[in-house]
């Protein structure tokens, strides 16, 4: 019965993304009511967590913030002109109301994902192919998203070796804070892009909801 459910929580955000005009509707209000559906038959799988089973290890987590800051440096010019001012301004200025949007819709997507394809996937298979698995099911899930087409061959490599080493990781310490804050890391350009938008001076904003 959890296989079964597992295997629906995984198509159902599909189903919201790829739903007829996409649920579509004016306002802040719709934007954040049709992220939060998207995510949450994951969040859902957020009771399997326990915090008194967690097994921390430090050699774990270095070995996987390592890799969050090996990926980075791979790709770090990319990186540094997704944090930079220039692409911000390229993008305009946000203001408030996009920006907690926006930033709203960042977090809760790393959360949940940290929360099915860590916690879930890996508390209903335990096992070392469960991880290999669930990483090439993290990959195929940004795939498939609408914007999945645009992503280039090393960005499904990056997202695979994250998926991965934080997948062995979560199988040998049950530690999700450390997963989710790695995924955090390997996004921050992005919580950058965010805060520089929100604090240019420009008298141009943009709408940023509205498309999913």
């Amino acid at each position: 019965m959890m296989q079964i459910w597992l295997l629906l929580s995984f198509l159902l955000p599909f189903a919201v993304f790829w739903a007829p005009h996409r649920m579509k509707g004016p306002g802040l209000r719709s934007f954040l009511f049709r992220r939060t559906l998207i995510v949450l038959p994951y969040l859902l799988w957020m009771g399997l967590l326990d915090l008194k089973k967690i097994q921390w290890n430090l050699a774990g987590v270095s070995l996987l913030i390592a890799t969050v800051a090996l990926l980075i440096w791979w790709e770090r010019k990319e990186y540094l002109f997704k944090a930079s001012a220039v692409y911000a301004g390229l993008a305009g200025r946000m203001n408030k109301e996009n920006f907690f949007a926006s930033l709203y819709n960042l977090s809760v997507f790393i959360l949940a994902e940290e929360v099915f394809f860590r916690l879930a996937v890996l508390s209903v298979f335990p096992n070392k192919w469960a991880v290999v698995g669930q990483a090439v099911a993290f990959v195929a899930a940004h795939y498939a998203t609408p914007w999945g087409k645009s992503l280039a061959l090393k960005d499904l490599a990056r997202q695979f070796v994250f998926a991965l080493v934080a997948g062995s990781y979560f199988l040998a310490t049950g530690d999700l804070i450390v997963c989710v804050l790695g995924h955090a890391l390997l996004n921050m350009p992005e919580f950058i892009h965010l805060f520089r938008r929100f604090s240019m001076k420009s008298s141009e904003e943009e709408v940023l909801y509205g498309s999913f």
